[in-house]
């Protein structure tokens, strides 16, 4: 092989591999990007933290997986499937997302409040651990990963109203 052509394909392949590294870098957001509220009337106010622009963007979803990653997956599983490493050792099993129902209402502001206080004794409340805007942005995540079909929605003005409990 020539030495030029072994330097064209040298830079062939740095060329690739920075692209690849790109788009595994990117891949949070683009699937953020994608997985942002409707559009319709039900949109979802993320909360008063941001009153002029607080709907869910792909850095609110970023910091929602980073948070549950780091707070919740341990549980939860990293995908909320109910299968973290403690999910076999804990009383009462951690909810999977994807499949069972929510006991106490699966709005937004329903799991930021499930977020925000525990529940059962068993999962710890993060009001101390999280800001305000740490818990919407988990509580959006989680929200997402319900089935359309089983979703509710909070108006805008429903989140408004809530606070920290």
């Amino acid at each position: 092989m020539s030495r030029r052509s072994s330097s064209a394909l040298v830079r062939c392949t740095v060329g690739c591999a920075a692209l690849v590294l790109t788009a595994f870098a990117l891949a949070p957001v683009l699937q953020a990007e994608e997985t942002l509220p409707p559009s319709d009337p039900k949109r979802v106010r993320m909360a008063q933290f941001d009153p002029e622009s607080s709907w869910a963007q792909a850095d609110i979803l970023v910091m929602g997986a980073r948070v549950f990653d780091n707070r919740c997956s341990p549980c939860h599983g990293a995908e909320g499937r109910g299968d973290g490493e403690l999910a076999d050792v804990l009383e009462i099993r951690p909810r999977n997302y994807h499949t069972e129902p929510f006991k106490w209402g699966n709005a937004p502001s329903k799991i930021a409040t499930t977020v925000a206080s525990g529940r059962s004794g068993i999962m710890p409340p993060f009001k101390v651990a999280l800001s305000e805007e740490e818990i919407w942005a988990v509580a959006y995540v989680v929200w997402r990963w319900i089935p359309e079909d089983k979703r509710s929605y909070d108006l805008p003005e429903e989140a408004q109203r809530w606070t920290l409990p």
